[in-house]
Parts: structure tokens; C-alpha cells; sequence
């Protein structure tokens, strides 16, 4: 398993990250977690994404992961990135 840190006010990994693994046949889930504070300690955590790409479907099935995660699906013509190509303005949010 591979875990992209997504977490980013400006731009939107997920459709780079869901691309690539589906190219791989490997499957991309979405993990966020936000705090429900608002005042006290946890008023200070942040909101954060991380995104899990695997080929373990055993994975992906614990309760954990089915319970808070979101599958990934590729965009329909967005193009892979490689080193020959990218576009930040394709994911800016």
C-alpha cells in the first residue's frame, strides 16, 4: 500500500492519484478526517485527506477502511501524469 498525503487547500491530488492507480490496476480510497470540536484542544487539529492506493482488496474491505473511506474513481479524459506531463491548473480547487 502507498498513502499520498492530500491534504492541500489549493489543489486537488485525488484525480492524479485515482489516475495513476487505475493505469496500475490498483484501487485509490479517500480518507478524511475532520475534527468535530470547535472550542478546547481539539479546536486546533486541522481537517486532513489522505488518499491509499493498493491492489489488496482484503484491505480495502476491513471495517476501518469500508467505514470512513471513499473510493476513487479516475476522471474521464484527464490525462496521466508522467514526467513528460502535468497540469496544476487541471486540479486547482
Amino acid at each position: 500500500m502507498l498513502a499520498f498525503q492530500a491534504t492541500n487547500r489549493f489543489i486537488d491530488i485525488g484525480p492524479v492519484v485515482a489516475g495513476l492507480a487505475g493505469e496500475y490496476g490498483l484501487t485509490a480510497v479517500l480518507i478524511s478526517d475532520t475534527p468535530q470540536d470547535t472550542q478546547g484542544a481539539s479546536y486546533w487539529l486541522s481537517a486532513t485527506d489522505q488518499i491509499l492506493v493498493t491492489s489488496n482488496h482484503r484491505l480495502l474491505q476491513s471495517a476501518q477502511i469500508r467505514e470512513v473511506g471513499k473510493v476513487l474513481v479516475a476522471r474521464p479524459g484527464f490525462r496521466i501524469w508522467t514526467d513528460d506531463y502535468n497540469n496544476l491548473l487541471r486540479i486547482l480547487k
